[in-house]
């Protein structure tokens, strides 16, 4: 997930859960001492979801309270339009390690090679080539790139060679941010 404003975080809409507690600043569960979530009052997903073609895999969720920002917790500002395609990306998540059944400890970070692929761009993605990326349970996490900007949202894992991760491409939905946000 990755914060927007300061009352909504931006997730995958195939997250849709009953109940959602927001962590902020967390790197570590560490037993009781991980702090309190941020409870959230609104699901917000794109009404052209499709679960089945997974296309628009994206949601906004409104927090019952303000993110207070400190130098360990800020927002991350989102890629509102596409030039050329985004260098350098890393994605990070609590995803499954090492095929154990339990998510990781601490919040983990990769590099994806992100690619030029129209298959890819017809259905407003991203998609990356490689053996490392998303793991299991990353699912909503950012695709950030370039300038520390957040280009893309974790949707899903592909078996058709040599994509790998496909990644909701934010520069084409930010219209619809906006919109919703407004609405609030």
């Amino acid at each position: 997930m990755m914060g927007y404003r300061d009352e909504f975080v931006l997730t995958a809409a195939h997250c849709q859960a009953s109940i959602y507690y927001v962590h902020v600043g967390l790197h570590e569960f560490i037993n009781d001492q991980t702090p309190k979530g941020i409870g959230v009052i609104r699901a917000i997903r794109h009404e052209h979801y499709n679960e089945k073609m997974k296309s628009n895999d994206i949601m906004l969720l409104k927090l019952s309270e303000k993110v207070q920002f400190t130098k360990h917790v800020r927002q991350i500002k989102l890629a509102r339009q596409l030039v050329s395609l985004p260098q350098n990306c890393t994605v990070s998540g609590w995803g499954y390690s090492d095929n154990r059944p339990y998510m990781a400890s601490k919040l983990r970070e990769v590099n994806v090679t992100v690619v030029d692929s129209e298959s890819c761009a017809a259905h407003h993605s991203y998609c990356s080539v490689g053996e490392t990326g998303p793991a299991q349970g990353d699912s909503g996490g950012p695709l950030v790139c370039e300038n520390e900007l957040a280009f893309g949202i974790v949707s899903f894992r592909t078996r058709s060679f040599p994509i790998n991760y496909v990644f909701v491409k934010i520069p084409d939905y930010f219209d619809w941010i906006e919109h919703h946000i407004m609405k609030k």
